[in-house]
């Protein structure tokens, strides 16, 4: 049995630490709770698909037709929220070399987003 606030999935092959196993995970609030246990009624059948950790990408410039290069928050945070719709949960966004005031203002756009906890850092190329 499930708590009111999780979600169950079932079904699914988990990718693990210790290599492909069980078929059952439990998620509760933004936590894995545990895996294994009983299929039970309102489980999410994932039969035939394969649940994997978040990606982690430590060199990325951008994504979704917005680089983190621009200087612009809106478009930074567009990059960011496009790899976290496809897998990658971490990311450290790369700056481009440039002239200082460039990368200042890169700088002070991508530090916001990882105060926000939306990147994990920030890498300054050059």
């Amino acid at each position: 049995m499930t708590a009111p606030n999780s979600l169950a999935l079932a079904g699914a092959r988990l990718v693990l630490p210790g290599g492909v196993e069980g078929d059952r995970m439990v998620i509760e609030g933004a936590t894995i709770a545990r895996f294994g246990g009983e299929a039970a009624v309102g489980d999410l059948d994932l039969t035939g698909h394969t649940v994997v950790p978040g990606f982690v990408d430590l060199h990325v410039h951008g994504g979704g037709g917005a680089s983190y290069a621009s200087g612009i928050a809106e478009e930074a945070l567009r990059a960011a929220r496009t790899h976290l719709e496809h897998g990658t949960t971490t990311t450290i966004a790369s700056t481009v070399t440039g002239e200082i005031d460039d990368v200042a203002r890169q700088a002070a756009v991508l530090s916001e987003l990882v105060e926000d906890g939306i990147l994990a850092g920030i890498h300054f190329e050059g």
